[in-house]
């Protein structure tokens, strides 16, 4: 799943919704290719305690985020903190990260263009790819806990 948020935009914002003249070629195409969810309810109106929302799981106001450019408290569990499942596509390529017992991670890659039923892990086969997606999502979680920390205000 891939969830892209936004400040200040709404659902009509997009040429798939029928705006007569924003162009938005690239989510045309991901709304024809997949899933469309399009009913999608905040916490808040505005960013900061929408996207503290999202990562945490809990109400904004629980944790202090009351409006925009207040920054998640520390002692907050997120995604990013949160034991288990993760995943990184890019292209046709789909890396796991696996939080087992004791915190140990481990990661398998698949070729969705060949196995789409991901059976067959070639983590051992594409050790270089596998570094530069873990490196990726890690960039990507780093970036979550700055945003959530307030430091890109």
């Amino acid at each position: 799943m891939v969830l892209v948020m936004a400040d200040d935009q709404g659902w009509g914002d997009m040429a798939y919704q029928g705006h007569p003249v924003l162009k938005t070629p690239n989510f045309d195409a991901a709304a024809a290719a997949g899933l469309r969810l399009d009913r999608f309810y905040a916490a808040a109106p505005v960013c900061s305690p929408t996207r503290a929302s999202v990562l945490t799981g809990r109400h904004p106001n629980r944790m202090g985020v009351f409006q925009w450019g207040f920054p998640i408290r520390p002692q907050e569990t997120t995604l990013d903190k949160f034991p288990g499942h993760a995943a990184w596509i890019d292209g046709h390529w789909k890396l796991h990260r696996i939080a087992g017992k004791r915190g140990k991670v481990t990661w398998e890659l698949y070729d969705l263009a060949t196995d789409a039923a991901e059976t067959t892990d070639l983590t051992k086969k594409e050790p270089a790819r596998v570094e530069r997606m873990r490196q990726a999502l890690e960039a990507w979680l780093q970036s979550v806990t700055r945003s959530l920390n307030g430091e890109d205000y």
